[in-house]
């Protein structure tokens, strides 16, 4: 326990010029094992013990340093060291859980319930003064984290930054009451509704999570530490900011029976628009700010050395490169945005046995006296950024550079992180500032991130709907939902001439869509006296679905395909199915990709998978006398003929198998008036090609 002072200032020890950073090792490895519970509890007033909330966050202890000056070196901070980089615990502030400091692993084992208690492996690292060089670091400690509880994980915070993380409950992963960022819940008074409570959240570096339960798994924010604001005695005159992911960090999250939510944003009751979660807890809990209420007010070892959260906003959000969910008998749903660090092995697979819903609640706001139900719509965006432009180790983004090492130092300029807000801030439009080289250069890197990488994006709704989703997805994608895919902004890239994307549903496609199942819950009036619904973003999603890039995207639908009646944007978004070349990503070919687009077609999950016969068509086309005249107008394809069009991979063979379908379906109209042409007079090729195509269906 630590006993605040009478001004609720920290400690002595915390305060002392002499608490010098300590580069630890060899720790060792903590295993804790109860038949029942592990638990965090306090006292009330009444000695009672009730559950708690330890409310740190790994920057509240875990310091860092780091300048790179104009002659690309290593400069002096104010105290004229050289401020090389690099990151240590400040063990007089760590009052957060269970923590292998030095290096070791953690282990955590309940028969029952694990409740409210952190796992946390940090690093501690350093970097020789002189020119940045990453391979230079010495870097200490990391190890591997188990959490498994045989019933609930509840809360919590799990951090490894060298190592792996793996968290398996035998029921439910969820949050509690005492993770909302309302300030006064430490004076024991009203919590925000429970939306807005901090949900189990990861920070990762060099590591991959593995979250697993047999019920429904509830996942907050996902960050890196050394990108968030600092603790208060890391100084400000230190403040620095750079990434420890790598290409390969990765979170992988499943449920056995339950639904899988991420939850990375929050509506406040005194606010009508959604928030990082991060940026919440931040703002409530960490920051200390005059005339306004905050939980370090109360617990100063919660204090941040920033003045402002809200420029942080991008860093707070930024996921690594690779997120996998799945739920293996329910449904996923997305709070908030889903943003992903770039890297060139990075994807976002969401794989759901039921429906994807884009559309949730994310909390309660108030409006004309009312007190709502808030609703957000989700966006996913797996970034082309250079992975290098975002400040790393031997890259460190020093606040010093800004602002000297004067007082000003002190005070957070709320547009000092705009540079990076720039790798993404995604949009689907061409026209304005989207059409600024500039713009799109910041956006993607050179050389095509994704080249060469085999897997695409991949969501899923095996049994259900996609709806209320936008999507900016910088490699090949696909998409399928057994039922119908509505209410949605696809903006997909293809990266060469042999990428396809694909979007197929089962029944409806209806891209633009005010009416969706999900919308119409997010705004429908209360009954019964029940809180009536607020959509945080009431205009229905433009209905894109563009692509960028080569190669092909196929649009299938079994049943109906409906664009939708949206109107078309300022911007240039809201225009249907678009092929657009290199028009967003300058780095591209400027071509465009080709474009299928089908309905009625039965439930597919490509051209192969579905009803059309393209084995008959190709049979009838072997008789053609009409056959060399079609081939040889595949200017795409030179030189192929029909025994090598079978041997080409199926997808690929029925694409062109296809668009020599259309090419017999024309010339069949030009015969009929043609005296000189065997067709004269009669539609019969045609007829023919299209019941070898569609057999039964003539």
């Amino acid at each position: 326990v630590l006993k605040l002072q009478s001004n609720g200032s920290l400690g002595d020890i915390q305060q002392s010029p002499f608490y010098a950073p300590q580069y630890s090792y060899s720790g060792g490895t903590v295993t804790l094992f109860a038949q029942r519970d592990i638990k965090h509890e306090a006292l009330d007033n009444l000695g009672n013990p009730v559950a708690d909330s330890e409310r740190e966050l790994p920057n509240n202890w875990l310091y860092r340093r780091g300048y790179v000056d104009s002659t690309g070196k290593f400069g002096a901070s104010a105290n004229r060291e050289i401020a090389s980089t690099t990151w240590w615990v400040d063990f007089s502030n760590f009052f957060e859980g269970v923590g292998a400091l030095g290096g070791g692993n953690v282990t955590m084992t309940a028969g029952r319930n694990i409740e409210n208690v952190d796992g946390l492996i940090p690093t501690n690292a350093r970097m020789p003064k002189g020119a940045p060089n990453a391979s230079g670091l010495v870097e200490l400690g990391g190890g591997d984290l188990t959490v498994r509880a045989g019933n609930d994980i509840d809360g919590g915070v799990y951090y490894v930054e060298r190592g792996r993380g793996t968290l398996t409950a035998g029921n439910t992963i969820h949050t509690n009451a005492t993770r909302s960022p309302s300030p006064n819940t430490i004076r024991n008074e009203a919590a925000y509704p429970a939306e807005t409570w901090l949900p189990t959240t990861l920070f990762a570096g060099k590591t991959a999570f593995d979250v697993s339960a047999t019920g429904d798994v509830t996942l907050g924010p996902v960050a890196n530490v050394f990108l968030l604001p600092q603790g208060v005695n890391n100084t400000y005159l230190y403040k620095s900011y750079f990434s420890t992911y790598t290409a390969d960090t990765a979170v992988n999250v499943s449920s056995l029976s339950g639904q899988v939510n991420f939850r990375q944003s929050a509506t406040l009751p005194t606010t009508s628009a959604p928030q990082s979660m991060l940026e919440i807890w931040m703002a409530s809990v960490d920051l200390l700010k005059p005339n306004v209420v905050s939980v370090s007010a109360f617990q100063p070892w919660l204090r941040l050395s920033e003045s402002e959260v809200i420029p942080f906003e991008t860093l707070l959000s930024l996921m690594p490169g690779t997120i996998r969910g799945t739920a293996f008998s329910s449904d996923i749903s997305l709070v908030g945005n889903l943003l992903l660090s770039p890297s060139p092995r990075g994807n976002i697979e969401l794989l759901a046995a039921g429906a994807l819903n884009g559309i949730q609640k994310s909390g309660f706001t108030s409006f004309n006296g009312s007190s709502l139900n808030a609703w957000t719509p989700a966006s996913i965006t797996l970034s082309d950024a250079d992975p290098n432009a975002i400040p790393g180790i031997a890259t460190p983004f020093a606040y010093q550079s800004v602002a000297g090492t004067g007082v000003g130092a002190s005070k957070t300029d709320l547009d000092f992180l705009t540079s990076i807000d720039a790798f993404f801030n995604e949009s689907g439009s061409t026209l304005g500032n989207q059409s600024i080289l500039q713009t799109k250069q910041a956006l993607h890197a050179p050389g095509i991130l994704h080249a060469g990488d085999p897997e695409p994006l991949r969501l899923y709704a095996l049994d259900g709907d996609i709806s209320g989703l936008t999507l900016f997805s910088a490699k090949a994608a696909t998409i399928n939902a057994e039922r119908d895919i509505t209410d949605i902004a696809f903006y997909i890239q293809n990266t060469d001439a042999n990428s396809v994307s694909l979007i197929a549903s089962g029944r409806d496609l209806i891209a633009y869509n005010a009416t969706s199942k999900l919308r119409s819950a997010a705004t429908a009036a209360g009954i019964a006296g029940a809180p009536g619904n607020f959509l945080t973003n009431a205009t229905p999603l433009s209905g894109d679905i563009q692509i960028s890039g080569p190669g092909t995207l196929e649009v299938l639908a079994g049943r109906n395909l409906d664009l939708g009646i949206g109107p078309n944007q300022p911007d240039g978004t809201g225009v249907g199915i678009t092929s657009i070349g290199n028009a967003r990503n300058p780095y591209l070919p400027f071509g465009g990709a080709d474009i299928i687009a089908a309905a009625g077609i039965g439930s597919a999950q490509s051209l192969s998978s579905s009803a059309i016969d393209f084995g008959g068509f190709l049979e009838h086309l072997s008789t053609s006398p009409n056959r060399d005249r079609y081939f040889n107008e595949l200017t795409d394809h030179p030189n192929l003929d029909l025994e090598k069009l079978k041997a080409l991979p199926e997808e690929e063979r029925n694409q062109i198998a296809l668009e020599l379908f259309y090419l017999v379906l024309r010339d069949t109209g030009r015969d009929y008036n043609n005296p000189a042409s065997l067709g004269y007079g009669s539609y019969q090729n045609g007829l023919d090609a299209v019941a070898a195509l569609f057999p039964g269906n003539t």
